[in-house]
């Protein structure tokens, strides 16, 4: 099956499958295919079971002044009287001597597929319905006609041997100017890479007597970098006014200060414990006491990758924490009897209970064991024992301190109203209450650091 497309007119980039048959093309209602902005003649496409397909049109009617009403393919292009004939792109009309009997006086032209045919005004192209076409810009391009070949070779030839005289002219005066000017250049580069070598030697004297050991000047290309490690900011700006007076704008200072490369190691760490010193020479000892090892080498082997040429190493020294051990120092302890509270240099607070003396866990003084108690006292005694030996655990929660107080306060009092009225086991009911008191100071005590911090 074959694909007709309009390239040009209103109808420009419409396309219609024929199947094999005849179809009339003009501009009227009965056209089996209408283009209204057809001019001329009729034409008449003929498709036949090979898919090959003509075209025939009538011939032109004569005009007034003897010329025809209409052109056939391409026709209507001007041509100079004396210009050469002009050739298309698309394929030469070709006249079918059997039709031509058949049909006098009616032209007969094979359409080629992919070759654009124009008639008056329109231009049509055919192709199979099944391929990939090309673009509409890339078919009409093919109907340019082109000027004549020899002429312009034989033109093109005369200028690229003018061109390529000048080009072997221009050359030759080029290679001669140019070895003329980079002589002293090469000198002037000579001079000055010695030069610079002599400043980079210098400015390592002077590095040397201002006690910066660490530093190196080197030459790169045209600049001097300065490379290494000063302990300080001071030792920094000793570095930079030395550069600034020596070497301004060709020193480059790439070296790094001690103090902040161990402050940004022990920063992106990130992990509690840990101490980042200068050794020298670029060393860095990085001391950990860590409960997680594996974790700390983990992250130290994560910023090795952000640090430049002038760390070159960092030596670790790691100490594992037992993470169920107590600190072994405190920088404050309060002992109430049996409860104790203690604060860690970190801030971490402890409040356990100690151990009693068998002597005072033994038999009350009254001779009565609180489990033989009975009535509302031994429940008070029981819910007040119940918190007491909870209260470690829930101190530590600072958030609720103001209700833990609240609560020992209410207790105290309720046993001290109880233990006036009942004449049971006083000593212990006094430990009791002394316990609980010593519980709501060392409660207040939280609360009064809690609110000055």
């Amino acid at each position: 099956m074959k694909l007709l497309r309009v390239l040009t007119g209103v109808h420009a980039g419409a396309q219609l499958k024929l199947a094999p048959g005849e179809y009339r093309l003009a501009a009227d209602d009965d056209a089996d295919i209408r283009l209204s902005d057809w001019v001329g003649a009729e034409l008449r496409l003929t498709v036949d079971s090979q898919d090959v397909v003509h075209a025939k049109r009538p011939p032109p009617l004569p005009t007034e002044n003897g010329a025809p009403s209409h052109h056939g393919a391409g026709e209507h292009q001007h041509v100079e009287p004396d210009a050469p004939a002009m050739t298309h792109s698309v394929a030469d009309v070709t006249l079918d001597p059997t039709a031509a009997g058949d049909n006098q006086g009616t032209e007969q032209i094979l359409l080629v597929d992919f070759v654009p045919m124009q008639f008056d005004d329109t231009v049509i192209c055919v192709g199979p319905a099944d391929s990939t076409w090309p673009s509409d810009v890339e078919l009409l391009s093919t109907l340019l006609v082109k000027p004549d070949q020899d002429k312009r070779e034989a033109k093109r030839a005369r200028h690229r041997k003018i061109a390529s005289v000048t080009l072997v002219c221009m050359a030759v005066g080029m290679a001669i100017g140019l070895g003329a000017l980079l002589m002293p250049i090469q000198d002037s580069r000579a001079a000055r890479r010695h030069d610079i070598n002599d400043l980079a030697q210098h400015i390592n004297r002077l590095l040397a007597d201002q006690k910066l050991t660490e530093l190196h000047a080197q030459v790169s290309g045209s600049v001097i970098r300065v490379t290494g490690m000063v302990s300080t900011a001071t030792q920094d700006a000793n570095a930079r006014d030395l550069l600034q007076h020596t070497a301004a704008g060709v020193a480059l200072r790439q070296y790094d200060i001690a103090d902040v490369d161990a402050r940004n190691i022990a920063e992106s760490l990130g992990i509690a414990g840990v101490h980042v010193a200068y050794a020298g020479d670029g060393i860095f000892d990085v001391t950990a006491n860590v409960k997680d090892p594996q974790q700390f080498r983990s992250a130290l082997e994560r910023i090795r990758h952000d640090l430049n040429a002038n760390v070159k190493t960092l030596r670790t020294h790691i100490t594992a924490i037992d993470k169920n051990s107590l600190p072994s120092t405190y920088s404050e302890m309060i002992v109430s009897d049996a409860i104790q509270y203690a604060q860690a240099p970190d801030g971490t607070k402890h409040i356990y209970i100690a151990e009693q003396p068998e002597d005072q866990t033994g038999m009350p003084a009254s001779g009565v064991q609180p489990d033989s108690m009975t009535g509302p006292l031994a429940s008070t005694l029981e819910a007040c024992a119940e918190d007491f030996n909870n209260l470690p655990q829930a101190i530590t929660d600072t958030s609720k301190v103001e209700m833990i107080r609240s609560a020992l306060d209410a207790t105290a009092k309720r046993v001290a109203e109880e233990v006036g009225e009942t004449e049971v086991d006083r000593d212990s009911l006094a430990k009791l209450y002394r316990g609980l008191l010593a519980a709501s100071r060392i409660v207040a005590q939280l609360h009064e650091k809690r609110n000055a911090g």
